[in-house]
Parts: structure tokens; C-alpha cells; sequence
């Protein structure tokens, strides 16, 4: 059974992933120690996209460290990657925010 229909995310799925990717670096209160300690304030995020295709959920963010979410050799994003995948393959673009500049 798939959790979410086909098309374009709606709120509640864009927020179950919001929820999942800050679980991810910051923990969950009531169960999960984080699966890679950063605080998500530190990446400076600025937006963060969605976009839903054929075969997989493109999550597309942009933030002020992209190399920080990436990771030594992309190791963070791959495991954020494998971590959100539910029903459906994720591809994580990092983007450099352009709020600044």
C-alpha cells in the first residue's frame, strides 16, 4: 500500500518529510536519538522544495552550507536519502541559497 497518492505532494506529505529530514539530524523526543547529530539551524536553510515524479520524490533545499548537508564523499545525504525513503526512492538536491547574495 502506498502512504501517499500519485501526483504533486500535498501539505501533509511535504510535512511528514520536513518532519522526517529535521528528526533525522536532531532526534525525536520520544523515541530516536538523531542519525546524524547537526542542528538543522546550522545549514541555514532557506526553502525547501518537492516535486513528485514517475519513480521517485525530488526534495530540492536550499540552504547557506550546501557542503555541510552533503557530506565527506555525499555519506550525510546518502544516508538522509536512505532514511526518508518510505514508499517511494528520494533524490536530495543541495542548492546554495541565493538569499544573500
Amino acid at each position: 500500500m502506498k502512504l501517499f497518492k500519485k501526483g504533486k505532494l500535498g501539505k501533509n506529505e511535504e510535512s511528514f518529510y520536513k518532519q522526517r529530514i529535521r528528526e533525522f539530524f536532531e532526534g525525536n523526543q520520544k523515541e530516536k536519538a538523531p542519525i546524524v547529530k547537526i542542528p538543522v539551524l546550522h545549514f541555514g536553510i532557506t526553502d525547501i522544495k518537492f516535486k513528485k515524479h514517475k519513480s521517485y520524490i525530488e526534495i530540492t533545499i536550499e540552504l547557506e552550507r550546501p557542503g555541510m548537508l552533503i557530506g565527506g564523499n555525499g555519506k550525510i545525504v546518502g544516508k538522509l536519502c536512505k532514511y526518508l525513503t518510505v514508499d517511494e526512492n528520494i533524490k536530495i538536491n543541495a542548492v546554495e541559497s541565493k538569499l544573500w547574495k
